[in-house]
């Protein structure tokens, strides 16, 4: 008789029986690879999604499995790692059905999160009253100290709220506040002198300068504008 071939756990690497083994639902990042039942059950959420009409009630997906499987009445939802190098990155969420129209992240304890509570909230009572179903999803990232925001509408109404998520944008979420503390990790009002300058070189870097070169423009700025203080 020959012997059962046992299945190797893709999270712990040990080895099961095939029918002590399950396998990563449609739509999550591991989806198809084998997992047992011991990981299974530690298996925490990597995405929370809130759906208009159902916030009480969060639907999550994990490492190996989808919820949104399991829910016929709503949208069917994916996840998938996007990597920034080496360990780190962050999950993203996508749909067939509903099409992102704001895409954010969460700085947890910083001005920049308290202004993007207040665009949420904003968004959320606008979209209500105009009758048009969205979803939010929360996906974790590699910083333990910031978290994804995807907001999603039905294709069809991605149109007819772009002039109003445009406007609330202008409203309340300043580009230069987050990316200063995504950077630093203060808020703009306890930025040094050296903090503000290795913000704006960063951001000669992001245009394609050197560091080198970046450097130089940072400091000619500085000396210019002492100049015209005088």
């Amino acid at each position: 008789m020959a012997k059962e071939e046992l299945i190797e756990c893709s999270s712990c690497g040990e080895k099961f029986p095939p029918e002590e083994i399950y396998y990563g639902d449609e739509g999550c990042p591991s989806e198809g690879e084998p997992i047992c039942e011991n990981c299974l059950d530690g298996d925490e959420p990597i995405a929370t999604f809130y759906f208009s009409g159902r916030e009480e009630e969060p639907i999550f997906i994990s490492e190996y499995r989808n919820d949104t499987l399991n829910c016929p009445d709503l949208p069917f939802f994916k996840v998938r790692w996007i990597s920034t190098g080496g360990w780190r990155g962050y999950y993203e969420a996508e749909s067939d059905d509903y099409e992102k129209v704001h895409s954010d992240c969460i700085l947890s304890f910083s001005e920049d999160a308290e202004e993007l509570k207040k665009f949420d909230e904003a968004v959320e009572k606008a979209l209500k009253e105009l009758g048009i179903p969205f979803c939010k999803a929360f996906c974790r990232t590699s910083n333990i100290f910031s978290c994804g925001y995807d907001l999603f509408v039905e294709k069809d109404s991605k149109e007819k709220v772009e002039g109003l998520i445009k406007e609330l944008k202008e409203q309340f979420r300043d580009p230069y506040r987050f990316y200063s503390t995504a950077l630093t990790g203060k808020d703009p009002k306890d930025l040094d002198e050296k903090d503000k300058k290795f913000v704006r070189g960063s951001l000669f870097i992001k245009l394609g300068f050197s560091p080198e070169q970046a450097i130089k423009i940072v400091n000619l700025l500085d000396s210019l504008k002492n100049e015209g203080n005088k």
